[in-house]
């Protein structure tokens, strides 16, 4: 009985970390970082070891390099069925809606430059206004470097609750 009881406290407060865990999606292109994150339990990213890099997967500090390229032997493949039932889940435009808006955007950085001069400085203006109607930087360079930085946060309490309430 004790048993049960404390599987059943561990279960409930392993969802409830589940549901307000911070999700975050990072792209930076200036450290080659590209990951999906449920923090500190989950991640997932591309590595640039070799052309053309690979997912690693890393659950509670223990890693896994995915090969996406090998070779898979036909006799081991399986067919795949299609399935003639329906989903009772269709999701609606404005929950949807609802979900995107439920991210928060905590780095934005676009640097650009696009190799031709004249239309660097045709695009700074076009930047300028981007910017401010926006209020996410970005911003044209003559240096020769291109760079973004995003950096994304959510949780799966915030999704849940966007796309109830907007149904």
């Amino acid at each position: 009985m004790f048993f049960l009881l404390i599987l059943i406290l561990f279960i409930t407060c392993l969802a409830l970390y589940l549901l307000f865990a911070p999700l975050v999606l990072e792209v930076n292109t200036h450290n080659n970082l590209y990951r999906f994150a449920v923090l500190p339990v989950f991640s997932i990213r591309w590595v640039y070891d070799v052309f053309p890099g690979h997912p690693e997967i890393s659950i509670c500090g223990f890693k896994r390099k995915l090969d996406l390229f090998q070779q898979k032997d036909k006799a081991v493949q399986k067919k795949k069925r299609k399935k003639d039932h329906q989903s009772f889940f269709k999701p609606s435009f404005q929950g949807i809606k609802a979900v995107v808006k439920s991210f928060r955007v905590k780095r934005w950085l676009v640097n650009i430059d696009t190799g031709d001069m004249a239309l660097n400085g045709v695009m700074y203006p076009l930047m300028y206004i981007l910017t401010r109607i926006t209020r996410r930087t970005f911003t044209i360079n003559f240096l020769g470097k291109n760079e973004i930085i995003i950096t994304i946060h959510n949780n799966a309490f915030r999704m849940l609750k966007a796309y109830i309430f907007n149904k």
